[in-house]
């Protein structure tokens, strides 16, 4: 489709103008993307705008559009950064990640059955795998879902396996991710998504919020442990990541009742980081539609 190729095109014309700076230097970039997104094309600001309200009833509207204008910079920068991934050497992607909790891996990994590495969107989660698989000399199996242009999905494919990962796509996932669990294997997903409006709902910010249950329930079905990875962008552009077990052991219930609470326990994980930087949290997501 022409409208595929030239998307792909501008895409790609952006991605090689920023790669000529190097990722730190085309970090200027970011503030330009955050003007027009935010002041000009005013890219879903309504919805950002309304989530944080949601998130933060007590806060002034003024408080609120500070974080909304902020937020906008983070997701610029993130999507900058994510550009220069696959032209970024592994080497100066390590210093720019670091972490204090990052054995709990191979810890878990060293189970024998398997891992699910377990994210948001938050700080610029991309640099999770990039950072970690080389590094730790691990393979991490992301989920990923195909975009409306296949060509950037091709292009987006390529810059997670770039690093030395794998890509399990969305649709044909459930038989993959057994697949890979059962073998030992480690699988990366973002879980931050809204569900569909049949899903199950816990609380986030206190409110009903629609889920996937499809993680936990895996993880249930094969005892494969659970573990989040939350980044956070420090004010110097450098990342630090915490690695929390989630441990479901001791939850007891029906398999559904456990999977309500397995998720339950991951959303109110995040909902404390994205208290403490609200402004790193893709509040572009219409997380509260239904």
């Amino acid at each position: 489709m022409l409208k595929n190729k030239i998307e792909y095109f501008l895409f790609i014309s952006v991605v090689k103008t920023v790669n000529i700076f190097g990722i730190k230097k085309a970090r200027i970039f970011a503030k330009v993307l955050a003007f027009i997104f935010y002041s000009l094309l005013k890219l879903r600001k309504k919805v950002v705008i309304d989530n944080l309200t949601k998130a933060f009833p007590n806060k002034p509207h003024q408080e609120i559009l500070s974080i909304a204008k902020e937020n906008y910079f983070h997701i610029s920068l993130t999507f900058i950064e994510m550009m220069c991934v696959p032209y970024t050497s592994q080497e100066e992607i390590i210093k720019l990640v670091s972490s204090e909790t990052d054995h709990k891996i191979k810890q878990l990994h060293g189970l024998g059955k398997g891992l699910i590495l377990l994210t948001a969107h938050m700080g610029n989660w991309e640099l999770i795998p990039a950072a970690f698989a080389r590094k730790l000399g691990i393979e991490i199996h992301l989920l990923s879902k195909n975009q409306r242009n296949g060509y950037i999905t091709d292009w987006i494919t390529n810059m997670r396996k770039v690093h030395g990962n794998k890509i399990v796509m969305l649709g044909q996932s459930v038989r993959d991710i057994f697949k890979v669990l059962m073998d030992g294997g480690i699988v990366g997903v973002v879980g931050d998504q809204r569900g569909s409006i049949e899903s199950q709902r816990v609380k986030y910010f206190g409110i009903d919020t629609a889920v996937y249950s499809g993680t936990a329930s895996i993880a249930l079905k094969l005892h494969s442990p659970i573990l989040l990875a939350m980044i956070i962008r420090q004010p110097d552009y450098t990342y630090k990541v915490d690695f929390i077990e989630l441990n479901y052991d001791h939850l007891d219930g029906k398999d559904e009742e456990r999977i309500i609470k397995i998720n339950q326990k991951y959303m109110n994980i995040l909902e404390e980081y994205v208290r403490e930087h609200p402004e790193q949290w893709f509040w572009m997501h219409n997380i509260w539609k239904y």
